[in-house]
């Protein structure tokens, strides 16, 4: 899967596994999201958790993980207060 900027946002490009396209396996489905979820970040700084579940259309739960995991490698930060903040790369 790949994600493409747009004019307007972004638009997600599915692949089929096949002979020649390798395979991420799970870990590659996680590491993948949470390296997009890097990029947009960088590209939309201030977002908060409800605005970024939408714009991967995934459930809070998985986006509050690679928050998560991108707080834990020193890649993000919460700025602001808990009801109007947002994240941001560093």
């Amino acid at each position: 899967m790949d994600f493409e900027k747009t004019s307007t946002g972004f638009k997600v490009v599915f692949f089929r596994h096949g002979k020649d396209t390798p395979s991420g396996g799970v870990n590659g489905g996680v590491n993948g999201g949470v390296n997009f979820l890097l990029e947009y970040i960088k590209d939309n700084p201030g977002k908060r958790l409800p605005h970024l579940s939408q714009a991967f259309a995934k459930p809070e739960k998985t986006v509050e993980k690679w928050l998560q995991k991108l707080r834990e490698r020193g890649k993000i930060e919460f700025k602001g207060s808990p009801k109007t903040g947002g994240y941001y790369a560093k």
